[in-house]
């Protein structure tokens, strides 16, 4: 079967009763010769899927917002959309983003992730990139290897994963890819390297990107459903410090690096008494980390309005 489209089309119900999917798109006054060559052997599809091809026009991610009524549109998928969607509630799809065949197969081994440890001067490295602000970049390699009788190329796809983040994210996102060609057994390196933003997210709160410290799962393969080989590496670096406010919460000042002792001390002497010892309850933070200062100084000591929360601000910006 050969596809002549714009956009994904339904093949569920119907793509078991065919030997194979070309999937043509649009090819243009030239398409048809080249779905000749692809069919005929002349040429080796190496193609891959920019989009996920579901099973149902239901299973998407914006399914209820679009197109939206009266003129409005909510885009209410965020960060879900495409593969990330479907990814993250591991629901059935027809083809996954990334998918592709052709008449050879290919074996993925030695994968290798490691953190790269490179001298900053000036915020710059040694390549003339902005610098790391607390962790090394990530060099990741492989070997590929052609299976199969015939010369063809291979996409190999590589994703960042970031299980422990305490901000949602999603389950793999895609941050770089290597195409390689080659002949029947032939083997050949692919390498690829991570930098600070590879593995950072966008922070509307500090109104750039933050590297969250903490364990990231590399995964390289030939979709985003068929991935051959992973490997996880832990990021060191400095704790997130965001900007502190009167919105901010007991959790934020407790994680803060200056505000945590400026709150203990005025929470140690504050008009109530000393309530320092709720910090010390792990049950009580959790129960209370929640809640934003000033909201909790009124619920601990109902005679103290915003008075502590305006303490901890002055001291912590003097």
């Amino acid at each position: 079967m050969v596809l002549a489209n714009g956009s994904v089309v339904a093949v569920d119900g119907w793509q078991d009763r065919v030997g194979a999917l070309v999937e043509g798109w649009l090819g243009g006054q030239a398409g048809g010769s080249a779905v000749a060559d692809v069919l005929l052997g002349a040429v080796n599809p190496s193609g891959r899927l920019a989009e996920t091809m579901p099973v149902r026009l239901q299973d998407t991610a914006s399914y209820r917002n679009f197109p939206g009524d009266d003129r409005h549109v909510r885009y209410g998928e965020g960060l879900f959309i495409g593969y990330r969607h479907h990814d993250a509630i591991d629901g059935p799809v027809s083809h996954p983003f990334g998918h592709g065949l052709s008449y050879t197969t290919f074996a993925y081994d030695d994968l290798v992730v490691d953190a790269r440890d490179e001298p900053v001067v000036d915020g710059l490295d040694a390549a003339g990139g902005v610098g790391w602000r607390g962790a090394p970049r990530v060099a990741v390699t492989l070997r590929v290897t052609n299976t199969g009788l015939v010369a063809g190329k291979e996409v190999v796809q590589l994703y960042v994963g970031a299980p422990d983040a305490s901000v949602t994210r999603p389950v793999r996102e895609l941050k770089d890819f290597a195409k390689v060609a080659l002949g029947p057994g032939e083997s050949v390196g692919v390498s690829f390297t991570l930098d600070e933003r590879d593995l950072s997210y966008w922070s509307t709160r500090t109104d750039g990107w933050v590297l969250e410290p903490g364990t990231f799962e590399i995964a390289v393969g030939a979709s985003s459903r068929d991935l051959r080989l992973t490997a996880s590496i832990d990021i060191a670096g400095p704790p997130i410090a965001y900007p502190l406010d009167r919105s901010s919460t007991l959790a934020e000042w407790l994680e803060h690096p200056v505000g945590h002792e400026i709150l203990l001390d005025v929470l140690r002497h504050s008009p109530a008494g000393d309530l320092s010892a709720m910090t010390e309850d792990p049950e009580r933070v959790r129960m209370l980390g929640s809640f934003p200062m000033t909201r909790l100084a009124t619920l601990l000591a109902p005679a103290v309005d915003g008075g502590i929360v305006d303490q901890l601000l002055a001291r912590l910006d003097p």
